[in-house]
């Protein structure tokens, strides 16, 4: 804190990453929105000169999978997102954007926003996107689209990105209610199954643990064989810290909880009162996770800190307290701005059609990151557009109905 920081400088690494980029890609089209909203042109025009340089072409192959019955193919290879890019040779990374659900939804429709694919590449992409996001079904609680292991990342890309949560488009508005609202709720149940005092279901990636844990309901695919696919894989259940290795679980990644208020316009009294409670826990916590210039530590304790006890974050001596992550803790405010606009968002709906409405006004000072995205002309229609075509190629399933999850008194 405070102390003086080398500038940046450039890496040897040569692989270029494809999703990272045009995430890149999308964030920066949401910025020129918000200065088209505030009458910076100058600043607009710069932006849009930026993003039109950007070209995710090489990104694009077609999957190779063996020549089996497993692999369910028939014809022509898939078009895929690559996940990186050699800046030498342009040799593809082996492993692709493969799930809708996970960040391959968005990272499909930012190639493709930038004019990096054709119209055929996109409908053969989104076609095998859509094989491995099934619904699936955890302690009764069933969520649309299910993602492979971590979704507390991928749930609020959408939003992030200005692409949209709540009444910005049907597809993506029926995706809140039926695949982030679940998600949520199936974590407050695995929280108790597991005994946490703090449920904090995402990474730690600046801690370099290799954290790669499973969070039900999920579907784990096996590339090139959907099919065979295995569900509901359940890392912290089987008290492991992590997925690939013997560590004893015994951390929560703070913003995991805190995610959760993406979901706020939506969820039950019952459980934003739980979320709540967690979070007030959080920061009274005598680990001191929580500071007061900054916020949240990237890594917390699982359990309630004894008085006069003190926490630390693994055994190993390159991680420990004191870790803040710029990533982290957008992650943990964004979700809560986005949350506080959709609640405004329905206040104002709800107020336009006459209804009478008890207790305070929600603030008018949060709008939907999706308005901003909306002031890029002709950028809405578009989105619109891809996701028509994907809707198409959407799982043929039948989902049962989700129970709402524990209340915080079934907690206890």
């Amino acid at each position: 804190m405070g102390k003086k920081l080398d500038a940046p400088g450039r890496t040897n690494y040569l692989e270029l990453p494809c999703g990272d980029n045009a995430l890149l890609y999308s964030s920066l089209t949401l910025v020129r929105g918000w200065f088209l909203k505030s009458n910076l042109h100058e600043e607009a025009a710069l932006v849009e000169r930026i993003t039109s340089k950007l070209d995710f072409s090489l990104c694009m192959h077609q999957k190779q999978c063996p020549d089996d019955a497993a692999t369910n193919f028939t014809g022509q290879r898939p078009w895929a997102v690559a996940m990186t890019v050699n800046s030498e040779t342009t040799d593809r990374f082996p492993y692709d954007w493969n799930v809708w659900a996970d960040e391959g939804g968005v990272v499909g429709m930012a190639a493709m926003l930038s004019n990096s694919m054709s119209d055929e590449q996109f409908h053969s992409m989104v076609e095998e996107q859509q094989k491995y996001s099934p619904c699936e079904t955890w302690q009764n609680i069933t969520v649309a689209n299910t993602a492979y292991f971590n979704s507390v990342f991928t749930l609020p890309t959408r939003s992030f990105l200005g692409f949209g949560t709540l009444f910005s488009s049907p597809t993506f508005h029926d995706f809140s209610v039926r695949s982030v609202l679940p998600t949520f709720r199936s974590h407050r149940a695995t929280k108790k199954i597991v005994g946490d005092d703090f449920f904090g279901p995402s990474d730690a990636m600046s801690q370099s643990i290799g954290s790669v844990a499973f969070f039900p309901p999920n579907t784990q695919y096996r590339p090139c064989a959907p099919a065979t696919s295995s569900i509901n894989k359940c890392t912290w259940c089987d008290s492991l810290q992590y997925f690939d290795s013997n560590e004893t679980h015994h951390l929560a990644i703070t913003h995991g909880s805190l995610v959760s208020f993406l979901a706020l316009a939506t969820m039950e009294t019952p459980q934003v009162v739980a979320w709540i409670d967690d979070l007030k826990g959080l920061m009274t916590d005598v680990s001191g996770i929580y500071n007061e210039s900054y916020g949240f530590e990237v890594l917390g304790p699982n359990k309630r800190t004894p008085i006069r006890a003190s926490f630390i974050a693994t055994d190993s001596k390159s991680h420990g307290k004191g870790f803040y992550e710029a990533l982290a803790h957008s992650y943990t405010w964004l979700s809560m701005y986005e949350g506080l606009a959709a609640v405004r968002q329905r206040f104002e709906i709800l107020h336009a059609e006459g209804a009478e409405l008890r207790g305070s006004e929600p603030s008018p000072l949060y709008r939907p990151l999706s308005e901003f995205l909306d002031a890029v002309p002709q950028q809405r229609q578009r989105i619109d557009k891809l996701l028509a075509v994907a809707k198409t190629y959407e799982n043929k399933k039948i989902c049962q109905p989700s129970d709402y999850g524990p209340s915080p008194r079934q907690e206890l």
